[in-house]
Parts: C-alpha cells; structure tokens; sequence
C-alpha cells in the first residue's frame, strides 16, 4: 500500500488493500475455528461447527466488499484519464507478494485438508485470489512501462473482479451448509460404500447428510434380521460408525436406526 501510493500505482494499492483483508480475514478464521471446536454443552448440545461457517460467510463478504472498492478506485481513474507508468519499484513489490502469497495459499491448503476446515480453505483461496492480483499488477506494470498509460487501472478492475469472484463462490459453499445441503459426491459415495459392505445389513433407507462447520453428520436407517439380539445389533451399527469414520477426512457425528428386515415387504 505505500509504495502504491507513493508511487501512484491505483493496482498496487488495490493489491496492498487486498492484502490487508487478508489479514482481516485471517482473524475471523481464527474466530470462527475456535469458537467451532468448542465442545457440545446445554446450550449448544450438538457443538458449535456453525460458528465456522458464519466464519466462512465473513471471510466471503470481506473478499466482495474488497474487490468492489477495488473495482471502483480503479475504474474512476480510468474515467479521469490518468495516466501511469510503473516504475521498477512496483514491478519488484508485485513480484515478491506474487511468490508470498502464492506460498501461503500452498500451506493453508494442506492445513484446511488435514483438519477438514471450510473457513480455513476459503481463507487459502483469499491468498491465491491475492497472488493472482498481484500478478495481474504485474502484468499491468510491465504493460505500462511497454507504452500502454492505462494499464495500471485496467490491473486494477480485473483484480477486484477476482477478488469479488472468489468472494461469491466462497459465499455459495457457505450458504449450502447453512441451508442443510447434502454433503458432497466423494463423501456420499464412501457412506454407501460402507453400508453397502457390511454382510450383516440386509438393506438400508431413509439416508440424510449435512456439513456442518469441518464436520459431517449423518443418520441412516439399516434393515437386519429380525431374530439378533439388541446386543448384536448394536455392535454392527458400531461396526459401521467405525468404517465410515475412518473413510472419512472430516470428524463425523453419526445417528444408525437399527430396524427389522421383513422379506414379505
């Protein structure tokens, strides 16, 4: 941000802006993981995995409202006709938060994928929308010193398109686990997979799933025969859980109804 406006470079400024709701960002994550790892008490009996995603949508809105500022700086400069031509202190600032970021946005991505945190992978893809605008002030700056005195604003405008881009997709994932969506192709087919394995398990019914924070949750009815014990019944829908979270990446809270299997029906 200060070597943008020292140097009147609209893009980089736009990326040092960027970069700073970045750090915004990060502190809502970190919010949102700890408050979401909270164990279950009497208010909040099935935990607090939602203070995550509410985590996830502040990380979302950040990145909309940060690409439309940037939009706007940008496109009122080009309006006014300014011109700019970058000089070698952008490029090199360009360049250095393009390889930053684009190393940051690597680590977070394995950390999101090892804990199964939605609000840590957006926050991963908040850095890499970062190196992209970054290189898109790149791209601009070296286009500036190539005779083109727009350049810089025009940067600037596909920065906070991307920005904003991110923003949105960020938001949708976000909204799908506040309105209870299923989980996704890989996960439902591992659940399944698990059902369908176990020999004990005649048929099963009625499956529901939804995300919730980095967890999954899940309840499914399984037909079996009608003359096992309670004891032994229980002990395959144990069986099951025990599949199925291991299969599974994210910590999952799993309900299994055991019912009799009638042929006749």
């Amino acid at each position: 941000m200060a070597v943008g406006k020292a140097t009147g470079s609209v893009a980089l400024f736009a990326d040092g802006v960027h970069s700073l709701s970045d750090l915004i960002t990060d502190a809502l994550v970190l919010l949102g993981t700890w408050f979401g790892a909270l164990p279950p008490d009497q208010s909040h009996p099935y935990g607090h995995g939602k203070f995550e995603t509410f985590a996830t949508l502040g990380v979302a809105a950040a990145l909309v409202a940060a690409g439309a500022a940037i939009c706007w700086d940008a496109g009122l400069s080009l309006y006014a006709h300014e011109p700019f031509v970058a000089g070698p202190a952008v490029i090199a600032v360009a360049l250095v938060s393009v390889v930053a970021k684009e190393a940051l946005f690597r680590i977070t991505r394995v950390v999101a994928a090892r804990a199964g945190s939605p609000s840590v992978y957006a926050n991963a893809w908040h850095h890499r929308s970062d190196a992209l605008s970054s290189v898109a002030v790149l791209l601009g700056a070296v286009a500036g010193v190539m005779g083109w005195a727009h350049a810089d604003q025009v940067a600037g405008i596909l920065v906070g398109l991307m920005v904003a881009g991110v923003g949105v997709r960020v938001g949708i994932e976000a909204l799908g686990e506040l309105t209870e969506r299923a989980v996704d192709e890989r996960e439902m087919a591992v659940i399944k997979r698990c059902l369908d394995e176990h020999p004990e398990v005649r048929e099963w019914h009625r499956l529901r799933t939804r995300k919730v924070g980095r967890g999954t949750e899940l309840d499914v009815h399984i037909l079996v025969d009608p003359y096992m014990t309670v004891a032994e019944g229980h002990g395959i829908s144990e069986v099951i859980e025990k599949s199925i979270r291991d299969e599974l990446t994210t910590p999952s809270r799993i309900v299994i109804h055991i019912e009799p299997y009638d042929e006749v029906l």
